[in-house]
């Protein structure tokens, strides 16, 4: 209702950024929401990945959110992973929780769950 948030049915949010040009990323992170009552959960995992041709993609970070499932409310959190490495390409990926279906004890079982992300942001710096 914000449109603070992007959302995700059933399936995992997938975001590919080409930087236009070689930087050297410091970090990357992203900001999650859960409010199980609205049929959204925190993701599973996010993972962060690099690339030079935006094609083959190396892992920079990966964190399980560790967001209690049947905590009611809204809830939100910033995922961050740190490193150094040179990439054109950023990638990030949020798995939906319970393979993208709500479980049994939620009144909405059965159906597909919503994963929310805002702003994908990195640190990063152009390579000469």
């Amino acid at each position: 209702r914000t449109g603070d948030w992007q959302g995700y049915h059933g399936v995992p949010a997938l975001v590919t950024v080409d930087l236009g040009r070689v930087h050297r990323i410091a970090s990357m992170d992203v900001g999650v929401l859960q409010d199980v009552k609205s049929w959204i959960w925190g993701p599973s995992e996010v993972q962060f990945r690099t690339s030079m041709d935006g094609v083959t993609f190396e892992e920079f970070g990966r964190e399980r959110p560790g967001m209690d499932p049947q905590q009611y409310g809204a809830h939100s959190r910033r995922i961050r992973a740190e490193g150094s490495r040179k990439a054109r390409y950023l990638q990030l990926e949020l798995s939906p929780f319970n393979g993208g279906v709500i479980p049994d004890w939620h009144p909405g079982r059965g159906n597909p769950t919503w994963v929310f992300a805002d702003e994908f942001g990195f640190e990063a710096v152009p390579v000469p």
